[in-house]
């Protein structure tokens, strides 16, 4: 039996997830929002009708596990039985993501409790309440109307993180980060593995695996003069609400290390990531 199958049976998501009971787009809706879990491919568009100010009603379509469909309809169900504001919407995903933590749940959410051991399956749980919040937000952070990654980044020379020295610079359609300076002539020089270590200390914020185990680093190679640092990374999906920030964290983990010099991380987007290039342990934790 695998995880999803025991977690349904074990728990009362199963019969939420078989009725579907509301699913469908909504005729009237004040704003779409869409989430896509980039590893098992589920997908969600939640529209949410809004009148002064408190919800009244959420639709959803999904081409989704069963985590998910369960997930969007304990959703719904909470906005028809209890309205709120937007600010609510916010503190109930909040709370959810308490409970895949392990903390107390919301009245109408404690079968949810039965998915934290999985953390594999905890974004199935959370995709409804990501597409709710960017309909809630009118769905600002979706790249569209022909923007490109690149209107969503830092402006040129913009420094992320004074306390850590990250400076940051635009290219084209894409950015780089830098942190560090260069060592002296004949200085020592930081080994490989050594520079792996300090990536594995970054994370994507939304998967529990770091960004070098993911196999998100597509480059790694120093300047054996000056202990110069050039990386390559890309990310699991060109909307990632974290593209601004992620190089700079891996720029300042790099450049911490004794034996780096600059580090400059620059983000790139091919080859286009797919969960294969993950390790093989990582792979294990995501059940793939």
């Amino acid at each position: 039996m695998d995880e999803e199958t025991r977690i349904l049976f074990e728990s009362d998501l199963l019969s939420l997830a078989k009725a579907r009971v509301r699913e469908g787009r909504l005729a009237h809706r004040s704003g779409t929002g869409k989430a896509k879990n980039p590893f098992c491919g589920d997908e969600i568009a939640v529209d949410l009708d809004v009148v002064d100010g408190a919800m009244k009603t959420v639709g959803y379509e999904a081409k989704a596990c069963s985590l998910c469909v369960a997930s969007a309809e304990m959703l719904s169900a909470w906005v028809e039985q209890h309205g709120g504001s937007t600010k609510d919407l916010v503190a109930l995903a909040e709370a959810v993501n308490g409970v895949l933590q392990g903390q107390d749940a919301p009245a109408g959410f404690e079968a949810l409790a039965s998915v934290a051991p999985f953390r594999a399956r905890h974004k199935c749980v959370t995709l409804p309440f990501d597409a709710a919040q960017k309909a809630a937000r009118g769905d600002r952070d979706v790249i569209k109307d022909g923007k490109t990654l690149a209107d969503f980044m830092p402006n040129p020379g913009v420094t992320m993180d004074p306390a850590k020295g990250v400076r940051v610079r635009r290219e084209g359609t894409t950015f780089v980060a830098e942190a560090g300076a260069s060592l002296a002539p004949g200085a020592a020089q930081a080994s490989e593995a050594a520079m792996i270590e300090a990536m594995q200390t970054v994370h994507d914020p939304e998967i529990p695996i770091n960004i070098y185990d993911l196999g998100l680093i597509y480059r790694l190679d120093q300047n054996t003069d000056n202990g110069d640092v050039d990386v390559d990374m890309t990310l699991t999906a060109p909307g990632c609400p974290v593209a601004g920030e992620m190089p700079g964290h891996v720029a300042a983990a790099l450049a911490g290390v004794d034996g780096v010099g600059v580090a400059t991380v620059r983000l790139v987007w091919e080859p286009t990531w797919t969960p294969d290039k993950a390790s093989e342990d990582a792979q294990l934790v995501l059940g793939l």
